[in-house]
């Protein structure tokens, strides 16, 4: 069997789980790149360009953990995502992963890189699409397997969102990227620090709303504006909003965000994390946090 490449980064959290099913439907082995740890956010940096966000320097640590296993995989997988809302944009760093992959490893594996744009077409037909070319006779079932996978991950987490807002705990809502809050390393373990502190978690991703159109153009952005303007109406006692060093995106959707929960008056702190960012500075700053909210 064929082995696919798949980094456990960015694009990876838009979809979850969905690309692994897809790929073993279609009758592939795959390997993802694992969890971020110390050595891949040290390949991240060596690797990067310093104007980069810390995004897209932990996705080319994780390339390098693919690239440099032994035995190498018979492709890596690098989607080109432009579009996850139609008229909109997704984030352009999205766009040229797989060139600068190239770029940077010259003895990388050939590279998989479809387009996912809804912009152009809806999902299914993108994943069936893309199958053809690899194995047309399971494209079929492959497609339909992996949006049961997504549909499945994405009903689970509205169901934890249910039950967390029941808790009789004091809930605080964590709003960033899903690959920020869902990458454990690179978070500094955020959502635990939380939990130590007596409170309940929910995470933005998992706030079911209703699809409006604002003013950004970027898909994921009013996604997240629609999200907390969902969650500002339900019993929450404080947001804290994790960005990243040098995303020119999270620069301007942290004034939005903060203005939804100052009109409801809900308290709110942002936090931008970075290679250097400590752990000791981040257990402090939300002991603080949690201590002005008198829980």
């Amino acid at each position: 069997m064929p082995t696919i490449g798949v980094p456990k980064a960015l694009f990876y959290y838009k979809h979850p789980l969905m690309w692994e099913t897809f790929f073993k439907e279609l009758g592939f082995k795959v390997e993802t790149s694992g969890e971020t740890n110390r050595e891949i956010l040290e390949d991240a940096v060596k690797l990067s360009e310093n104007e980069a966000c810390l995004s897209c320097k932990i996705f080319n640590g994780h390339i390098s953990a693919l690239v440099n296993k032994n035995p190498k995989p018979d492709y890596i997988f690098i989607p080109r995502y432009k579009s996850l809302r139609r008229r909109y944009k997704s984030c352009p760093k999205l766009f040229a992963l797989a060139e600068v992959a190239k770029i940077i490893f010259s003895h990388i594996p050939a590279i998989l890189n479809p387009e996912i744009n809804f912009t152009k077409e809806k999902l299914d037909k993108t994943l069936y699409k893309f199958g053809c070319t690899l194995n047309k006779s399971r494209a079929k079932k492959a497609t339909q397997s992996a949006l049961c996978t997504l549909e499945k991950y994405r009903k689970d987490l509205e169901k934890q969102f249910f039950q967390r807002l029941k808790s009789k705990k004091p809930k605080i809502i964590l709003i960033s990227h899903p690959y920020n809050i869902h990458d454990s390393f690179i978070n500094l373990n955020i959502t635990k620090k939380l939990k130590d502190l007596g409170v309940e978690v929910i995470t933005i991703d998992s706030v079911p709303y209703k699809e409006q159109t604002f003013y950004s153009g970027w898909d994921f952005m009013d996604e997240m504006i629609a999200q907390t303007k969902e969650i500002v109406t339900k019993d929450i006692k404080g947001a804290v909003q994790l960005a990243t060093f040098n995303c020119g995106c999270d620069s301007i959707l942290i004034s939005l965000i903060e203005r939804e929960f100052r009109k409801a008056n809900i308290p709110y702190m942002s936090l931008i994390i970075d290679e250097h960012t400590g752990d000791a500075g981040m257990q402090t700053r939300l002991e603080a946090f949690v201590d002005t909210l008198g829980i």
